[in-house]
């Protein structure tokens, strides 16, 4: 049941007016709560529905601050260590929407996993990797916080360059 209805949110939250209502009763937080459930199709139904509420385009910039303010982020991040496909597309989409912004890329960059997850994002922009794309988008917005004074600035250069020199 849970998944038909997560999946039902997803569909619903394809609409913008939709995905806004959605977002102000607290689905960004309830879906990142549930991404690491041990039922896949759950997990893989919250995926989308993050992809969909961050998606700037849909609910403006408060699905991003939503998760990025959730106590759920980590859970969201750790979500990246799975191999499992279907979820790492889906994250990487609401990743990239994070990333849009300063305020996402400050708070990914200063996150305790962002190095785990850098290293993450390199190995999908493998060649043959399924990913690669979608990766490289998110790689593309998180290369905004190297321009001079951006959030994050100092955070991105820490993790790249392994003596810290800029």
């Amino acid at each position: 049941a849970a998944a038909a209805a997560a999946a039902a949110l997803v569909n619903i939250s394809v609409d913008a007016a939709a995905a806004r209502q959605a977002v102000e009763a607290g689905l960004v937080e309830t879906a990142a709560a549930h991404i690491l459930s041990d039922d896949a199709d759950v997990s893989e139904r919250c995926a989308m529905l993050l992809a969909n509420l961050t998606n700037p385009q849909h609910a403006g910039s408060k699905g991003t601050s939503r998760l990025i303010g959730s106590a759920h982020l980590s859970s969201v991040l750790s979500a990246f260590d799975s191999d499992a496909s279907s979820h790492v597309s889906f994250l990487l989409g609401a990743l990239t929407h994070v990333l849009s912004s300063d305020e996402g890329r400050a708070a990914i960059l200063t996150h305790p996993s962002a190095a785990r997850l850098l290293a993450r994002l390199c190995s999908l922009l493998a060649p043959r990797s399924p990913h690669m794309q979608a990766a490289a988008m998110a790689v593309r917005n998180l290369g905004f916080a190297a321009r001079p004074g951006a959030a994050g600035q100092a955070a991105l250069v820490s993790l790249v360059c392994a003596d810290g020199a800029d």
